[in-house]
């Protein structure tokens, strides 16, 4: 049975930016759009939307979900 990437980026979206008080739409959007799961390994992929960082090739770092979300516009005090 394959994974349902899907849900588990929506349940990203409200486990780790919801909560955490990012609420742009766009940005909520995006996050629930874009596959994580495709720059992980197939074995790896189940862990795509967890929150440690994602290595893609040697010191190249795709950020947790909260984070590049604040970093991108949050109005979130915490980023600034």
């Amino acid at each position: 049975m394959m994974p349902d990437y899907a849900a588990q980026r929506s349940n990203m979206v409200a486990s780790q930016i919801l909560a955490n008080g990012i609420t742009d739409p766009r940005l909520l959007d995006a996050f629930g759009a874009v596959p994580r799961e495709s720059v992980r390994r197939p074995k790896k992929r189940s862990v795509a939307m967890s929150t440690p960082p994602i290595e893609l090739v040697h010191h190249r770092w795709l950020l947790e979900p909260r984070t590049f979300a604040g970093m991108l516009g949050s109005p979130n005090p915490a980023f600034g």
